[in-house]
């Protein structure tokens, strides 16, 4: 019965996710991303995903996917994992930091919009 169990986890996303590509407009990408944030299904991999790309520099869509065939079957959680990264690496600006970008752009702004 799980081998069952398993079968249908595989099988369900995979023809629902043939279903939606099947309408105009409906890619890979937007297939897998429903499939794994509706469906809850944990296999999703985003290969062409700006956020992956950026968390894996230097490797292409055919790349990414070759080396996300080690992660299955939580491709999905690695996904996330790769977002979550690049929040980890983004560099937060003190108050003073973003006042001074927008005294660049517009030498009349005093920052009073910021919040302390």
């Amino acid at each position: 019965s799980q081998n069952y169990y398993q079968k249908e986890i595989e099988t369900m996303p995979r023809e629902e996710m043939k279903k939606l590509q099947s309408i105009k407009g409906i890619g890979s990408w937007t297939a897998n991303y429903i499939a794994m944030r509706t469906m809850a299904w944990p296999d999703a991999f985003l290969e062409t995903d700006v956020g992956v790309r950026h968390a894996l520099p230097g490797r292409s869509p055919k790349e990414l996917r070759a080396l996300s065939e080690q992660w299955r079957p939580w491709r999905s959680y690695a996904t996330i994992s790769l977002w979550n990264s690049l929040n980890s690496r983004r560099k937060l600006m003190t108050r003073e930091e973003m006042v001074k970008i927008c005294q660049n752009r517009d030498k009349s702004y005093t920052g009073k919009f910021f919040l302390a």
